[in-house]
């Protein structure tokens, strides 16, 4: 139940704020005496809270009821307002789907052309979680041959090499857009940054970030897609997470924060590890799909299984237990 899990989560995250703050608070040093009548009172007052709230042990209803007797207007009014965000992000996503394509084929004929290099949507886009100001990040796969591969990745650890191509790179797709797609004054090469990256900017508002033999994102991105595929109810908490994360400020990566990617992991290690009486909503992965998610598979293979349609086996029904 998705608002079952939500409830835990913020649970857990008042929990964790809690312990860590009183656990600083005793190791700073000594306050005024004022102060200490506030922190015994505060603490008695958690104290208090914490005992009035059932355990959480997967072979306990208590919980469920204290959650469903006590929040249940709140529960409702969170699925309807999570319900109406995921729906309209879908439906924006849908205005856009058509421009992303266009996007995609354009950069594919630039840089794929005849030869056996590939361009990988990944990321958001890739795992069918995007939204409609979501950036269309891609994956450019130098060759289909692994040792091919392993060498330029090697020859792309020196700055002068990995500078050249990135310019390589970034002009052929300049002299392929003969629609005028692209903004070239707001184009960036980041070729310092822990995952270089050509950036580029869209006249129709959507950037672009184009990595290069980055596998490992490729097949991250095919795992989620396969996770938001098994079960709608990814989405759903994924929606509210992402939201949660943005509300307290917990998001940017660029100062050592929660990304967007971190968000997503975190909600599925949730999914696939919260115990309920017909277990976790989440099976294990790896285990229901080694075919499709194996790291043997061909990149080639998994390349093919992102850019097909998202289709959700089990849809979300919004009901309140």
């Amino acid at each position: 139940m998705l608002f079952l899990l939500q409830m835990r989560i913020l649970l857990r995250a008042r929990n964790s704020l809690f312990y860590s703050t009183t656990s600083f608070a005793s190791h700073k040093r000594r306050r005024p005496s004022r102060l200490k009548v506030v922190e015994v009172e505060q603490t008695n007052l958690a104290s208090e809270e914490s005992s009035r709230i059932p355990s959480t042990s997967a072979n306990s209803t208590d919980f469920v009821d204290f959650v469903l007797n006590k929040y249940r207007t709140e529960l409702q009014q969170l699925s309807i307002s999570l319900k109406k965000h995921v729906e309209a992000d879908r439906a924006g996503l849908q205005k856009t789907s058509g421009r992303r394509r266009h996007i995609l084929n354009c950069l594919r004929k630039a840089l794929v052309g005849s030869s056996d290099r590939l361009v990988v949507p990944v990321g958001s886009t890739g795992s069918g979680i995007a939204g409609p100001n979501s950036d269309l990040d891609v994956v450019l796969v130098s060759s289909l041959d692994v040792d091919k591969r392993a060498k330029m990745m090697k020859s792309f650890a020196n700055e002068n090499f990995r500078t050249s191509y990135m310019r390589r790179v970034q002009n052929a797709v300049k002299e392929n857009d003969t629609h005028n797609e692209f903004d070239w004054e707001q184009s960036l090469m980041l070729w310092k940054v822990r995952v270089p990256v050509v950036r580029l900017s869209t006249r129709v508002g959507i950037s672009v970030d184009i990595q290069f033999d980055n596998e490992h994102s490729i097949r991250n991105t095919n795992f989620v897609r396969h996770c938001v595929q098994q079960d709608a109810r990814v989405s759903l908490l994924n929606a509210w997470a992402q939201r949660w994360m943005m509300a307290m400020r917990l998001k940017n990566s660029r100062i050592g924060m929660f990304s967007s990617y971190h968000t997503t992991m975190l909600a599925l290690h949730f999914l696939q590890c919260a115990q309920y009486a017909s277990g976790p909503v989440l099976p294990a992965m790896y285990e229901l799909h080694s075919g499709q998610l194996s790291r043997l598979l061909p990149i080639k293979m998994v390349a093919e299984m992102i850019d097909a349609p998202v289709v959700c086996l089990f849809p979300f029904i919004f009901v309140l237990c």
